[in-house]
């Protein structure tokens, strides 16, 4: 008998995976725009625009994936629209907040590309520690918003 794949099991599938889908692609993102560019060992060189912009784009369905599903929002039960703009505004602030921050390593990075990518590959580990620590920080709040909500004290 052939195993069925549920289209629930199929959705939490991709609300669990799609943020290290992301974490990739914000990796190679990192190494692209500094540089590194691993792929043309694979692909060549005239694939320097599609991988940009296929990692900007991977890393941005994972981000906004990432900030979609934060336990919060269901305390807060924003309409679906705000929910999806909120998280869009933040996998665009993040990205391109990313981007700058490299673009600025680029003008000081040393000329040897293993060293370059391991400080591309740490900044991208320490942002991506940096932010998901701040999200559960904003996480842990809901557990405030549910005891005032228990006795009473707001509505929202």
């Amino acid at each position: 008998m052939a195993a069925s794949i549920s289209l629930r099991d199929a959705k939490k599938a991709l609300k669990k995976y799609l943020p290290y889908c992301g974490l990739v692609g914000y990796s190679v993102l990192g190494l692209h725009s500094s540089k590194v560019r691993v792929e043309e060992f694979f692909i060549g060189k005239s694939a320097r625009p599609f991988v940009f912009h296929g990692a900007l784009v991977l890393s941005s369905i994972g981000i906004a994936t990432y900030l979609y599903e934060r336990p919060v929002f269901q305390v807060m039960r924003p309409p679906k629209t705000k929910r999806l703009l909120w998280s869009l505004f933040g996998t665009w602030m993040f990205n391109f907040g990313s981007l700058l921050l490299w673009a600025i390593f680029k003008e000081i990075r040393p000329k040897n590309t293993l060293i370059r990518a391991v400080l591309v590959l740490s900044s991208c580990a320490g942002v991506v520690y940096i932010g998901t620590d701040y999200l559960q920080a904003v996480d842990n709040l809901r557990l405030g918003i549910i005891a005032e909500r228990e006795e009473g004290a707001i509505e929202l």
